[in-house]
């Protein structure tokens, strides 16, 4: 009998499910509704915070960069005053001891350089007006062989 009273409410739709089969697709609805609508704030949320976090990135390069180019600004007087101060000492050193000035290590070492540059480039002449010479002679061959 029980069986038989099962089935009577199955086919009506009453048994094994507590709402019916309407209710229950509009609560899937629902909380699919709510969960995408909980998804986009959070992303709105996340790109908000990016954002803010990237202006206070930039801001605080930008400061880092200003602070970092007055430092060197500042570094770069001082060190001109000092070496034209250590010059104008080295010259009046030099002046009363009756010598020539003494030069600074940065200067002999950029003379050496001027004189190494200057010979590397006549070298690089010198094979350059080789091989234009051999290519000159190379094309007259050419030129005076029948063909």
């Amino acid at each position: 009998m029980r069986k038989h009273l099962m089935a009577v409410l199955s086919v009506l739709g009453l048994t094994g499910a507590s709402m019916p089969a309407q209710a229950q697709q509009d609560a899937k609805d629902k909380a699919k509704d709510a969960t995408t609508e909980r998804k986009l704030k959070e992303e709105k949320a996340n790109k908000e915070q990016k954002a803010a976090a990237d202006a206070a990135y930039i801001k605080k390069s930008v400061l880092t960069l200003k602070e970092q180019k007055a430092a060197g600004e500042e570094n770069a007087a001082k060190l001109a005053k000092e070496g034209k101060e250590q010059k104008a000492a080295q010259e009046e050193a030099a002046y009363k001891g009756g010598k020539k000035p003494v030069k600074s290590e940065a200067e002999l070492k950029a003379e050496k350089d001027a004189h190494i540059k200057k010979a590397v480039k006549s070298d690089a002449e010198k094979k350059a007006m080789k091989t234009a010479a051999e290519n000159k002679a190379t094309k007259e061959v050419q030129k005076a062989t029948p063909k």
